[in-house]
């Protein structure tokens, strides 16, 4: 079982490394435009982040990832995430 848990985690299979090199050698044209595109939507979801009161956010500048400032509140995170509303659910 070790052997299998390494080459299911820790390590990255043959067919897979294949695959990624053939994906690196083809058609380069679309990264750019995925890079602009997760651009606009990181700037449009910190935008608007800072509009809503008690939330303060940093631009992220290496993903779109946004951690949020939520000290405001003075409630934990689990708290404030439970009186959120939920939608489309």
């Amino acid at each position: 079982m070790i052997m299998v848990h390494q080459y299911c985690v820790a390590c990255v299979d043959g067919p897979a490394q294949y695959t990624a090199l053939e994906a690196l050698k083809g058609p380069q044209g679309f990264v750019s435009e995925m890079v602009s595109e997760f651009d606009r939507r990181r700037r449009l979801l910190h935008s608007r982040l800072n509009e809503i009161a008690g939330f303060r956010c940093s631009l992220p500048k290496g993903a779109f990832y946004i951690f949020a400032n939520i000290a405001d509140f003075r409630m934990p995170s689990e708290k404030l995430a439970e009186l959120l509303p939920i939608r489309g659910v």
